[in-house]
């Protein structure tokens, strides 16, 4: 990890930190989990790489022998009550309403974030850590390392910042893979919209098996500044009669989701058209309390931080191949589930075998370990 990686870091979380009521227990931990994340940076690429900077060998083995090309879209900052794919009363999700009818299509009726920070978040989806096994992330494989190991190539394309105060601990995670594409230098930028992506699409090329991360700026606040207004702003105080704290930032959120399904449905087709992928997985890292106007600030939590959406695609070479998989994964739509499972629930669609996997602790199976009742959001609230 480069020298200056680790003080921008710093300065970030001091940044960031500073601008927080210390008397918030949650916080002070935080800042606390942060202290020690600084310690592990070393530590996490000592587990991962010799003195020569060399990979160390991981046990990870692919069932599949051919060229499979699996796909990964991270959204932000997206709550899923703010989807008409999942009832809500606006038509914001055009593309997605009309998948969910799609035997290729399972939309998860009940997944959660584990945290609503983004850092935190995505440091145990992406990783063993979970809030579950009590496992430190410096010591965590993540799935970019076990798709490596498996013999995939590795790609990660971000319209988020490489540096910047909330998302450092998943440029760590990010910069082991094989090619990565960042799109947008500023953590700071008002308007990076999502569309950035699209030309990007065309930088992964060449034969042999591949894993590609998407992530998206998504529905990140300011809001307003998160699409086209001009094309997209097509949600105003007329088309809304509900309950809300501010309706011109709840028009700009279903917007931005609006926006979010049309960039979705073109990265999907591309992939589909250009990369014949067997699987494509959608989450988001956190939800987003916008009728409250809470955003996601962990002291001020309410269940709208929590609900995310979480849903797949599988070619039909896919249903084919993995019947098995695929009838699990309709089965078990209904169950409860945090999204620091993702990690063990990709490594089983993808066919990996390693013992870095907990089969209790992946949703689509039908030896999943929990469910309503037994989850846990922030480490402390339970689902």
């Amino acid at each position: 990890m480069k020298v200056v990686a680790s003080v921008v870091l710093v300065l970030g979380l001091i940044s960031f930190f500073c601008n927080k009521k210390l008397n918030d227990a949650y916080f002070l931990r935080i800042i606390h989990e942060s202290k020690e994340y600084l310690k592990s940076v070393q530590t996490y690429n000592t587990y991962r790489f010799d003195e020569k900077g060399k990979p160390k060998y991981i046990e990870a083995i692919s069932n599949d022998s051919g060229e499979e090309n699996f796909l990964v879209i991270i959204g932000e900052s997206q709550n899923r009550k703010h989807m008409s794919a999942y009832g809500y009363s606006r038509d914001t999700t055009p593309w997605l309403d009309v998948q969910r009818t799609k035997e290729n299509f399972v939309i998860m009726k009940n997944g959660y974030a584990c945290n609503t920070l983004t850092m935190l978040a995505l440091s145990q989806a992406l990783t063993e850590k979970s809030q579950y096994n009590h496992k430190t992330l410096d010591k965590s494989y993540s799935l970019i390392d076990i798709a490596k190991a498996a013999g995939f190539k590795t790609y990660w394309i971000s319209n988020q910042a490489q540096y910047g105060s909330y998302n450092t601990p998943i440029t760590l995670i990010a910069n082991s893979a094989d090619e990565k594409i960042w799109l947008n230098s500023d953590s700071s930028a008002s308007s990076s919209y999502d569309e950035k992506i699209l030309p990007a699409l065309s930088m992964v090329k060449g034969k042999g098996k591949k894993v590609i991360f998407i992530h998206l700026y998504g529905n990140h606040w300011e809001y307003n500044n998160r699409y086209p207004q001009e094309k997209y702003g097509i949600f105003d105080n007329s088309n809304y009669n509900g309950k809300v704290v501010d309706l011109k930032k709840l028009n700009a959120y279903d917007n931005s989701m609006y926006y979010n399904d049309c960039i979705t449905e073109k990265i999907f087709q591309y992939a589909k058209q250009n990369w014949h992928v067997s699987n494509i997985v959608y989450f988001s890292d956190h939800g987003e309390s916008v009728l409250n106007d809470n955003k996601h600030i962990p002291g001020k939590y309410d269940d709208d931080m929590g609900t995310v959406p979480v849903y797949f695609y599988f070619s039909d070479e896919y249903i084919k191949a993995h019947p098995d998989i695929v009838k699990r994964t309709k089965n078990n739509e209904g169950v409860y589930f945090t999204n620091d499972m993702m990690y063990n629930a990709l490594i089983d669609l993808w066919g990996i075998k390693t013992p870095h996997y907990d089969v209790k602790e992946n949703f689509l199976s039908d030896e999943y370990g929990y469910g309503a009742g037994k989850l846990l959001i922030l480490d402390k609230i339970k689902i």
